[in-house]
């Protein structure tokens, strides 16, 4: 197998998981930023929000979610449907600030922070995942949720 670098691997078997989506298929991207709240209080969240799509609907679809590690450490993140990958960090941050003090959440302290675009396919066909016999598993090989683009549980259940 030949890598994109030109390295070469030799192998009885290699599985392709690198992810890459072929040149043929749509894409849209879920992006996203989140923020890892230390509250000098307690934050009074005690069960997850996975969607909340009642703020502001901008630059595509937006929602927030959350999630309560402890009773003073939270999870915010701002996800963002959109058609290009790059992620607007100062409005996705704005987004987290807006919706933390509209939550009137006690004083905190962003402890960590993670940012990403995870590609989503928007068409094609599975033949364009699999333009010859290489194994692959994940992404590369077609097998994701068709609304999300995560791949991890069926790349797991492949192997």
């Amino acid at each position: 197998m030949v890598l994109g670098t030109g390295e070469v691997l030799r192998a009885s078997v290699v599985i392709d998981a690198r992810g890459e989506v072929p040149v043929s298929v749509p894409l849209g991207w879920q992006t996203f930023l989140g923020q890892e709240f230390e509250f000098d209080a307690d934050h009074g969240v005690t069960t997850p929000t996975i969607m909340d799509a009642t703020v502001a609907q901008e630059n595509g679809y937006r929602f927030i979610y959350v999630l309560p590690f402890t009773r003073r450490r939270l999870l915010v993140e701002d996800t963002c449907y959109a058609d290009q990958p790059q992620v607007d960090v100062v409005a996705a941050r704005a987004a987290i600030a807006r919706y933390a003090d509209a939550c009137r959440w006690p004083a905190r302290t962003v402890v960590r922070e993670e940012i990403g675009s995870l590609p989503l396919p928007l068409g094609g066909s599975i033949e364009s995942f699999w333009p010859d016999a290489q194994p692959r598993i994940g992404m590369r090989a077609g097998l994701f949720h068709p609304t999300t683009g995560y791949s991890l549980l069926d790349a797991v259940a492949t192997a």
